[in-house]
């Protein structure tokens, strides 16, 4: 008798450890996987799917579903897929187009580059504030000052963390 309760207690404990075991995985998994968030804006403000404004018609596309893999420093990462264009400024669209046609790969790095390096909170700033500007700063050290007025990001989806 002592023996059959000494076996129906180890498979007592041996089945709570099973169960906490399952729901902490089930926690952690919740937390680490953020559920992925897909953000449209155009100066500043969100977009339906489709939806064009004027300012769109004017700009440069630099950029057109770029993948970005933006990586930790403990090894985890997130993919941010995106599309940039540049708005010019009033008399420079030509040239613009010109330029980034002629160092299309250049501008594709440095885009790259300028997401890579932005701090992960900025990353999910709705307006992307610091992304645009460092953006800007990049593309224009290729075109060349006073060609770009504004950065416009028409699409941006960041994946969960892996």
């Amino acid at each position: 008798m002592a023996k059959r309760r000494k076996q129906d207690r180890k498979k007592t404990i041996f089945g709570i450890a099973i169960m906490l075991s399952l729901g902490l995985m089930m926690v952690a998994l919740l937390i680490w996987t953020e559920p992925p968030t897909a953000q449209l804006t155009w100066r500043g403000g969100p977009l339906r799917q489709g939806q064009k404004t004027q300012s769109q018609d004017e700009a440069v596309p630099l950029c057109d579903k770029m993948m970005v893999v933006k990586w930790q420093s403990y090894g985890r990462k997130m993919v941010v897929q995106c599309s940039v264009a540049a708005k010019p400024e009033t008399d420079q669209r030509n040239e613009l187009k010109n330029q980034v046609k002629k160092q299309e790969r250049r501008i594709k790095d440095q885009v790259r580059y300028a997401i890579g390096s932005v701090a992960m909170e900025d990353l999910r700033d709705p307006q992307l504030t610091m992304v645009k500007r460092d953006i800007k700063q990049s593309v224009c050290q290729v075109v060349g000052k006073g060609m770009v007025r504004d950065i416009l990001i028409p699409e941006w989806h960041t994946s969960r963390w892996y």
